[in-house]
């Protein structure tokens, strides 16, 4: 006797095919929803395997969608956010279960907060102010959901330091509005190593080839120790793989990465043309 499958029986195999988070193109992929404990949304949440160059950050309403390598079947997802303690779950775990909702922990842990004496400040910029007209660079990521960040060394000399605004050169400018979220990190071997400012900070603004400067001082950060800021670039869906390139000057070195917690590149012989205006 042959068992025909109902039309109901029919809805639920497709159902669970379309659910199923195996591809049939040697890929895994994993769907879900960021979240804060208290069920609130976490937007641009980073979303990825720690060094592997396989990542992506939720969009404005915490979803992600992310497809792994196989190969990476014994590895962990990470999912980070600033201010939150990160979560890492093992890809075989999610796999084996229908876990699709991911709840991220606030840090209890706070910084030891850094005060300005009286006296009058000075205003300085401190990085690369300049750009070589000639000389720019692409930065293209390996899929449209995924962060291009780019890094600059800001020596402060140990000085007690209120950030105020932070800018880099664009160049190749091909959209008229995009979305940048703007890290702090302590150095380590020469390249950005751990957030060291618990703000998340996110602005949507309009961009075109030339400086562009985000206004950072509601946020007063104050900081006593050399650090890298870092211009990481969110993606959205219109957007192809390369949206940006940024202008740079001759000398020194530039930092970069590609993919959500993946790893920074360093080369050598320009400079990325980008600093900080500070208070010290």
């Amino acid at each position: 006797m042959q068992v025909r499958p109902t039309t109901l029986m029919k809805f639920f195999l497709l159902f669970l095919f379309l659910c199923l988070t195996f591809t049939s193109f040697g890929q895994i992929r994993i769907l879900g929803t960021v979240k804060q404990v208290d069920s609130t949304i976490l937007p641009y949440a980073n979303i990825g395997v720690k060094l592997k160059n396989v990542g992506t950050v939720s969009n404005d309403r915490g979803k992600f969608s992310l497809e792994i390598p196989k190969h990476f079947l014994n590895d962990t997802l990470t999912f980070s956010y600033v201010g939150f303690e990160e979560l890492s779950v093992p890809i075989k775990y999610l796999i084996n279960t229908s876990i699709n909702v991911f709840v991220l922990v606030p840090k209890t842990t706070q910084l030891a907060e850094i005060i300005i004496k009286n006296k009058q400040l000075t205003e300085k910029k401190i990085g690369t102010k300049s750009h070589n007209p000639v000389l720019w660079g692409t930065a293209q990521s390996k899929n449209s959901n995924d962060i291009i960040e780019f890094a600059k060394f800001i020596n402060i000399k140990s000085k007690v330091s209120r950030i105020q605004s932070v800018h880099i050169y664009l160049r190749g400018v091909s959209t008229d509005t995009a979305t940048f979220r703007i890290n702090f990190y302590n150095e380590n071997n020469g390249l950005p190593d751990t957030k060291i400012v618990d703000k998340n900070i996110i602005e949507t603004m309009a961009i075109k080839n030339g400086w562009l400067t985000i206004d950072i001082s509601k946020e007063k950060i104050v900081l006593d120790q050399n650090f890298f800021v870092t211009f990481e670039f969110m993606p959205e869906q219109k957007f192809s793989k390369y949206v940006l390139g940024y202008g740079g000057q001759l000398g020194g070195s530039y930092i970069k990465r590609l993919s959500s917690l993946g790893n920074w590149e360093k080369g050598k012989g320009a400079s990325l043309s980008a600093y900080v205006t500070l208070l010290q």
